[in-house]
């Protein structure tokens, strides 16, 4: 996803690349044209936030891979805010507020310091539950439920740790932590509670609460994917 939406700032005639922060060591020094699999662009990749809250830039387009915990790149984004650039994330944050006021506190101090913007968007979660889905309750003369999946083949992903280490493929369902305070489970009841709450307050609604419901199936058989092999019998 973040080098997709570096190819779509390099390509763009109106934007301008200023800066790349990379998470990745393999990526330090290199130049975001080769990155982005576009030509040299003269801006180098360094994973020094200073060199990135140095630059005069206007946007931050955060995309960084998840990690646990769901709040585990929030103090980066308030230092990027606080600085003075607007940040557009892409992973998780279209509301705050569902966290607590303390919680959104921390994200509304920044955006003032820096009179600066947060704004979250992707597809799902994203436009597909704040745009379409709230759209599509307009044209209801009475409406009982709304139902919004998403599905993610994650065969053809080809970071070993994030298939492995952070999504949990390949871990034993039996010791797999599916409360609240289980890694996986907490990340994603994170993100995905926020785009619930969005979705309630966009219809004007009170959200009384969330009731994440995770849960695990072992593999049928070997599973072969770009990241390696998950094995018959694991999560």
């Amino acid at each position: 996803m973040g080098k997709t939406c570096l190819r779509a700032v390099i390509d763009h005639p109106d934007l301008e690349l200023a800066g790349l922060y990379a998470y990745s060591d393999r990526k330090i020094g290199r130049d975001a044209g080769e990155i982005a699999r576009r030509a040299p662009t003269g801006v180098i990749a360094t994973n020094r936030i200073e060199d990135i809250l140095a630059l005069e830039a206007d946007v931050v387009i955060h995309a960084p891979r998840i990690q646990f915990p769901y709040r585990h790149h929030n103090a980066d984004m308030c230092r990027l805010l606080a600085s003075g650039k607007n940040v557009i994330t892409i992973n998780g944050h279209g509301f705050p507020a569902y966290h607590g006021p303390a919680y959104a506190a921390e994200f509304e101090r920044a955006c003032a310091r820096g009179n600066a913007s947060l704004f979250s968007t992707g597809l799902n979660p994203g436009f597909v539950v704040e745009k379409i889905a709230t759209a599509a309750t307009g044209i209801c003369l009475s409406l009982d439920s709304i139902q919004v999946q998403e599905v993610f083949d994650i065969s053809g992903a080809p970071d070993h740790d994030y298939v492995f280490n952070v999504c949990g493929f390949g871990s034993d369902p039996d010791r797999f932590d599916l409360t609240g305070k289980g890694p996986v489970a907490e990340l994603i009841t994170g993100m995905y509670a926020e785009v619930l709450a969005l979705l309630v307050n966009r219809l004007g609604m009170t959200l009384d609460r969330v009731e994440p419901d995770h849960s695990v199936l072992p593999a049928p058989a070997d599973i072969q994917g770009r990241a390696g092999v998950v094995r018959a019998g694991g999560s």
